[in-house]
Parts: C-alpha cells; structure tokens; sequence
C-alpha cells in the first residue's frame, strides 16, 4: 500500500488513515494514485482561480466519486472530474 510522503508513488491521501473502499481502491493502484495526484493538483487550482464558485467547486468535489471498489469506475470517474474542475 501506499503512502503520502512518497508522491510519486501513493495518492494525495494519507492510505494509512483510508478507511472508505474507494480510497482502499485508491490506495493499492498506482495508475489511481497517479489520478488523485493530478485531481488533486486540479482541485487546489480551481479554488484559487474561481474563488467566486468556491463553495461550488468543495461541494461538487465532496459527492463526485460513487464508484466503491470499481477500479475501472474510478478512473473513469477521476478523469471526468478532471476535465470538469479543468473547464
């Protein structure tokens, strides 16, 4: 499992503290680790550049993943997340 303090390899999450499937998903997959990173760095862009939608961008970035252990799902769902946050 991975581990943040390691970022080239484990998400933007702490894997130790991950207690919800999805981020147990996460966690064991460095293509996902590498999605949430790069979500990650999207997520923190997009609260800086578009402060008049902040509550908006946390809100949406609160409900969007619903996949559980679906890796495929995950993925799918991260890089849509991606382009929405992007836009």
């Amino acid at each position: 499992m991975y581990r943040i303090g390691h970022p080239a390899l484990g998400p933007s999450f702490d894997c130790k503290r991950s207690l919800q499937p999805d981020e147990t998903t996460v966690c064991s997959s460095p293509k996902l680790a590498a999605l949430d990173r790069q979500l990650n760095e999207v997520y923190r862009a997009a609260l800086k550049n578009d402060a008049a939608n902040r509550e908006r961008v946390i809100s949406n970035q609160k409900w969007w993943l619903t996949c559980v252990t679906d890796k495929a799902c995950i993925a799918v769902a991260y890089v849509s997340q991606i382009a929405s946050l992007s836009k």
